[in-house]
């Protein structure tokens, strides 16, 4: 027998309750099996965390009520397809002070893309820095989640099995609710009720004065970092005071604590501002130009090293005989907050990654490269050099650019006409290093989804 709903209110009373858990951390995964359910437990937290610093919800679900938003804007989906601020989703949400929504989105992006994106690190490392906290509302088995839970500090299990949490470090959990018995009184209860109802009350205790008061709170009051106090009060408690609505409501408003506005770069701290070393103002890439093939997209690479020289790269491009490697190329990327180029060597194009994981496999066995070098990327981004070719130009087309310095590959498209790429990035802001070679040899920079297979 399916339990019936449980009215919202609980489950926001369940997120209140648990909210202490959260205090001195700095990003939360709160993972649910149901949609409501879950993002109902994200905004309990949140309305007990926002009294004490800013807070916002990253709706990694889409289409539930609890985390809907004002006004139709843009949301995750969009920014990490095509490089947007994460502050341009921001939004108030309705009935939460001080708590603010990152979206869903509406744009076509797959789940992993979503969940995985290696924007999440960067994102949740402007939240530590200014002390503020980002939750997650994601749903179990969403693609990814993995690997935002290692990037977090930590998950909220809502209403889950004990075996899906293992794997987890969760720092809080949220059941169903039981429903409790009726309860049941005696006729001689009854009666002893209606006695105490009626009988005329004892005159009240002399009033403590004010350093007793201090005295009998001193066991509650604890750091600021364990739990917020506000006259006495703990802010779970003032949580189910707001559920109450009425007097409690007024209570909680009068004793709440004004969260600070949160700071711009909590929300805009993306990779381009994390990486300080490149000036803002070297380059500007525009908007991914072929949207549609994200879902599609040949994400996938083969890293064979990460050289600090273009010579130490190109080096490793070459199979062990001399025969040709499938897709290669080099992409300059800025891994390191000191400013230091470091070169990719990556090699195929795949949409599955269970494909570039066997054909690492391999190069190992031949010996292109050591039993434990290589990994797996999955950098769904690349600059396009040219579109539509035919197959018969390719050969030419591909020495020209290498005489340039460039190391272009070439993937094949449905209609048989073929796109000439340069790099593989995890994002666009990556592909700026090398933007700004191909924009100084006169190629305006395009930045593209990685679409076709190699050939």
């Amino acid at each position: 027998m399916i339990p019936a709903p449980l009215p919202p209110a609980i489950w926001v009373a369940e997120g209140a309750r648990i909210a202490e858990r959260v205090t001195g951390v700095s990003a939360i995964v709160v993972v649910g099996r149901e949609p409501e359910v879950t993002a109902l437990v994200a905004r309990g937290v949140a309305s007990v965390a926002s009294a004490e610093r800013a807070v916002a919800i990253a709706d990694l679900i889409g289409d539930v009520a609890a985390l809907t938003v004002p006004q139709a804007v843009p949301g995750l989906r969009e920014c990490f397809r095509d490089g947007a601020p994460v502050s341009d989703t921001a939004q108030p949400l309705e009935g939460g002070a001080q708590v603010f929504v990152l979206p869903h989105g509406t744009a076509r992006l797959d789940t992993y893309a979503l969940a995985g994106h290696p924007r999440w690190r960067p994102l949740i490392a402007g939240f530590r820095r200014t002390e503020g906290l980002l939750l997650i509302a994601a749903l179990a088995g969403t693609d990814g989640l993995d690997s935002l839970i290692e990037a977090s500090d930590g998950v909220i299990a809502v209403d889950l099995p004990p075996v899906l949490l293992r794997r987890w470090p969760v720092v809080g959990t949220v059941d169903r609710p039981e429903e409790l018995p009726p309860i049941v009184v005696s006729e001689a209860g009854r009666a002893l009720l209606e006695e105490r109802a009626t009988a005329t009350p004892a005159a009240p205790p002399p009033l403590a004065t004010e350093a007793t008061r201090w005295a009998a709170l001193a066991p509650l009051r604890r750091p600021r970092n364990a739990a917020m106090l506000v006259g006495g009060v703990t802010l779970v408690a003032l949580g189910a005071l707001w559920l109450s609505g009425g007097p409690g409501r007024a209570l909680v408003e009068a004793l709440r604590v004004p969260a600070p506005t949160p700071p711009t770069d909590t929300l805009a701290w993306t990779d381009t501002a994390a990486r300080a070393d490149i000036p803002i103002d070297t380059i500007t890439l525009g908007a991914v130009v072929n949207p549609q093939d994200s879902i599609g997209a040949a994400a996938f690479t083969v890293q064979l090293v990460a050289a600090n020289s273009v010579v130490g790269a190109n080096s490793s491009l070459v199979r062990r005989g001399g025969a040709p490697l499938p897709a290669t190329t080099i992409a300059p990327v800025q891994l390191d907050v000191d400013g230091r180029t470091w070169y990719r060597a990556l090699v195929g194009a795949w949409q599955d990654p269970r494909e570039a994981e066997r054909f690492l496999e391999t190069l190992r066995r031949d010996g292109t490269v050591d039993a434990a070098a290589g990994r797996v990327l999955r950098v769904p981004y690349a600059l396009q050099l040219t579109e539509g070719m035919a197959v018969t130009e390719v050969p030419a087309a591909l020495a020209r650019w290498s005489r340039l310095g460039v190391a272009a590959y070439a993937l094949a498209q449905d209609d048989g006409r073929v796109r000439l790429l340069a790099g593989a990035f995890e994002t666009p802001d990556q592909a700026a290093v090398l933007a700004v070679s191909l924009r100084d040899a006169g190629v305006p920079p395009v930045v593209v989804f990685r679409f076709g297979r190699t050939f």
